[in-house]
């Protein structure tokens, strides 16, 4: 692999993306556009965008939450409060292709990128604004982040066990599935663009976002008046949920007829297949009968690994898999000579690169080379020299105190 601070080719190669967000979803969003090839120039404070300052730290002070919605990107600070700021802002929205933001509403017209604004600029350009709640809401003043919209979609009440509270889940699904679908609009405006010639104004509702993946809970319950429950680790009706091997759990899911069938012979029932257990395969309305089925394969789980029960399950071809844990994933992918689960990122004065998520996939011709989570100020200088400032502008811009020559830019500019 090779190392970088730019951006590989891909398939956005040439896609310009102007980044001012904070925390997970609009940076995560314009990662996924990076990881692809697209060149993105991430625009912070002077005091650097708050993630930055989040915990978990390498040995050097790097944020590895920074680090793991950051790479590859382009750092540019600028004070986008300053009255003079505008000389600085303004040369980059004519730049963009896409402008990605999570700022509160509101926020973009007072800075100067709001999208009646950006149309002046640059009617070709695309903003993707990520809010929680959307404009047209009316709870649109409120405050989210990923806790919130995972309360408030459902997703927290459904985990759980039955007689105790609503839990969170610790993968940050709000934030991460909103990052999704943001790069996914930002995807489809450069597709209409490509027919019109015409940006767009994208506002994605992390609220909405998540409500998306309720599926079926909620036909079901105006059709059935089946309101969904908290189950723990084990469905109430069917079978299903994780099983204790004997050095690690496992889960296995058999999901058709013929499935069921060869699970059951395998565990020496066959009458458990039988149409009149259950509404449908794997689903037993027999309270003690699901015991039963439970206390059985535990039993036979008990005399194996967790990885030779699944190796038998998927060589019947029913979907299992080992519940694998943070160590056994890094022991099992990060030694991998072309690891695709994970990824490595490189960070200021770290002479090592850390281990991160990888992509979420990946086109056939792309490279799996190591890039770089910016310093703060890394590239404002010669950024806004690419396009098109001179040295009087920018020393103007400086005086002002819209931008600053710190240790960072310039190491890089003398280089």
């Amino acid at each position: 692999m090779t190392s970088s601070t730019a951006t590989s080719k891909g398939p956005l190669d040439g896609i310009h993306v102007l980044e001012i967000a904070h925390f997970i979803a609009g940076p995560h969003a314009a990662m996924i556009l990076c990881d692809h090839g697209a060149d993105v120039i991430k625009v912070e404070p002077p005091t650097g965008e708050h993630a930055r300052n989040s915990a978990q730290v390498d040995q050097y002070g790097n944020s590895l939450f920074f680090a793991c919605h950051n790479r590859g990107k382009r750092a540019v600070a600028l004070d986008l409060g300053h009255k003079d700021a505008r000389h600085a802002l303004d040369p980059l929205l004519k730049w963009a292709d896409v402008i990605i933001t999570n700022y509160a509403q509101g926020v973009p017209d007072r800075l100067g990128f709001g999208y009646e604004r950006l149309q002046q600029l640059n009617p070709r350009a695309i903003l993707v604004h990520i809010t929680g709640f959307g404009s047209w809401s009316d709870r649109r003043n409120y405050v989210a982040f990923d806790g919130i919209i995972q309360a408030m979609s459902g997703v927290w009440n459904l985990n759980g066990h039955p007689d105790g509270p609503p839990l969170n889940c610790q993968v940050l699904v709000g934030d991460h599935g909103t990052a999704v679908h943001a790069a996914n609009a930002a995807l489809c405006a450069l597709v209409e663009r490509g027919r019109t010639g015409k940006g767009q104004f994208i506002e994605i509702a992390m609220l909405e976002v998540l409500s998306s993946m309720l599926s079926t809970l909620v036909p079901d319950y105006e059709v059935n008046g089946e309101i969904p429950r908290r189950y723990g680790q084990r469905p109430f009706d069917r079978f299903g949920g994780s099983f204790k091997a004997s050095d690690a759990y496992f889960t296995v899911a058999p999901a058709t007829p013929r499935m069921w069938k060869d699970l059951c012979n395998l565990m020496g029932h066959p009458e458990w297949a039988n149409p009149n257990v259950g509404r449908r395969p794997g689903y037993i309305a027999d309270p003690e009968l699901r015991k039963q089925v439970d206390k059985t394969v535990e039993a036979w789980a008990a005399q194996r690994t967790a990885q030779e029960a699944v190796t038998i399950f998927q060589g019947l071809g029913i979907p299992s898999g080992v519940v694998r844990t943070v160590e056994r994933i890094f022991e099992e992918e990060a030694s991998k000579p072309d690891p695709r689960v994970l990824t490595k990122v490189k960070l200021p004065n770290n002479p090592k690169p850390i281990t991160v998520p990888g992509k979420s996939f990946r086109f056939p011709d792309e490279t799996a080379e190591y890039k770089s989570a910016p310093a703060l100020n890394a590239d404002t200088f010669n950024v806004l020299a690419e396009i098109g400032m001179g040295k009087d502008e920018l020393a103007k811009l400086e005086s002002a105190g819209v931008i600053k020559r710190e240790a960072a830019s310039a190491d890089a500019a003398a280089s």
